[in-house]
C-alpha cells in the first residue's frame, strides 16, 4: 500500500513539473513582418530567436541608455518566438541577459527602416550562451 502511494506521488509531482516547464512567458507578436511599418518616422527592430536549439531556455532583452539610468524592457524571447520592438530613429542600446552570459548592441536606427537582429544560442557548460546577430537592415 505504502509503494502504490509513493508510486503516484512521484508520478503527479513529475507530471507537473513537466507541465511546469511548458508554461509560456515570451513576448507573442500577431503582427506579420511585412505589416511592420505603420508609422514612416520611426523605426522597427525585429529580434528573432530560432526554434531548434535552446528551446528550454529563454532571454530577456531590455534597452537603456548609458547616460542615465533608465532601463525599458523589450521583452522575453523563447525558441521560435520574435519580437517587433518601435524606437524613434537615432542610437539605440540593448542589454541581452539568459543563460551564462549577457550580451550588449547598440543600433543606429534611420527613419522608416526595419532592422533585423536575430539572437544565438551556443552551448555552454552549464547552459546556453545568448549571443546578438545583427543581420540587416531593409
Amino acid at each position: 500500500m505504502n509503494y502504490n502511494l509513493r508510486t503516484l506521488t512521484i508520478g503527479i509531482v513529475s507530471s507537473l513539473a513537466i507541465t511546469g516547464c511548458a508554461s509560456s512567458t515570451f513576448t507573442k507578436v500577431d503582427k506579420q513582418t511585412s505589416q511592420v511599418v505603420t508609422n514612416k518616422s520611426s523605426s522597427y527592430i525585429i529580434f528573432s530567436r530560432p526554434e531548434f536549439l535552446g528551446a528550454a531556455l529563454s532571454n530577456t532583452i531590455v534597452e537603456f541608455a548609458p547616460d542615465s539610468d533608465g532601463m525599458k524592457l523589450v521583452g522575453t524571447l523563447g525558441s521560435g518566438t520574435k519580437i517587433i520592438y518601435e524606437v524613434p530613429q537615432g542610437d539605440h542600446y540593448f542589454y541581452m541577459e539568459g543563460g551564462e552570459n549577457d550580451d550588449l548592441l547598440k543600433v543606429t536606427t534611420g527613419a522608416g527602416k526595419v532592422y533585423y537582429v536575430h539572437t544565438k544560442v551556443n552551448m555552454g557548460f552549464v547552459a546556453g550562451r545568448f549571443y546578438y546577430e545583427p543581420l540587416r537592415y531593409s
